[in-house]
């Protein structure tokens, strides 16, 4: 009896908390984006260097990567309906995500790689529903539509003449 009890609420425990609500599973797709596009990046560097190891996985992380924009792109109005909106809050602004991959165990400028979530969705709203691109923007550089940079102060990288000032000071 005490072994049904508990395979019943493990069954109902899985299909209760299982269910993902709608927006949330929208936002859940474009993390998941975002994160092949990371992967992807990471594993293209890694194939520049040694291409016999990397290529066939830097292939299939393109893949996967291709495959999550089509997954946006086949639900189009209901991706684009909740991106609309998204942007309309304020709140995303806030949220700063990485656009491109970096190595976050080296020292690097944030400002190169951040976005704001606000701005990242309104990205993916222009290259992937306006102009029907097949791929985001490799770099933020590359993206053609205005969003807010700079948000944190600048990375400087310490020179030695920085350090024996330092130390002089204290």
């Amino acid at each position: 009896m005490k072994s049904v009890i508990t395979f019943a609420f493990l069954i109902l425990f899985q299909m209760v908390f299982s269910q993902i609500k709608g927006n949330d599973k929208v936002e859940l797709e474009i993390s998941k984006l975002i994160t092949a596009k990371h992967q992807y990046e990471k594993i293209k560097g890694y194939a520049a260097k040694r291409p016999e190891i990397y290529n066939r996985q830097k292939d299939s992380c393109y893949n996967s990567y291709i495959g999550y924009i089509k997954e946006l792109k086949s639900n189009s109005n209901e991706y684009k309906q909740y991106i609309d909106n998204a942007i309309k809050s304020d709140e995303l602004e806030k949220e700063l995500l990485f656009y491109t991959y970096v190595n976050k165990n080296m020292p690097f400028d944030p400002n190169k790689y951040t976005i704001s979530k606000l701005d990242l969705y309104r990205v993916i709203n222009h290259y992937l529903f306006v102009l029907n691109k097949n791929v985001l923007p490799e770099n933020l550089e590359d993206i053609h539509i205005s969003i807010k940079k700079n948000r944190k102060k600048g990375f400087k990288h310490q020179t030695e003449k920085d350090i024996v000032t330092e130390i002089r000071r204290k």
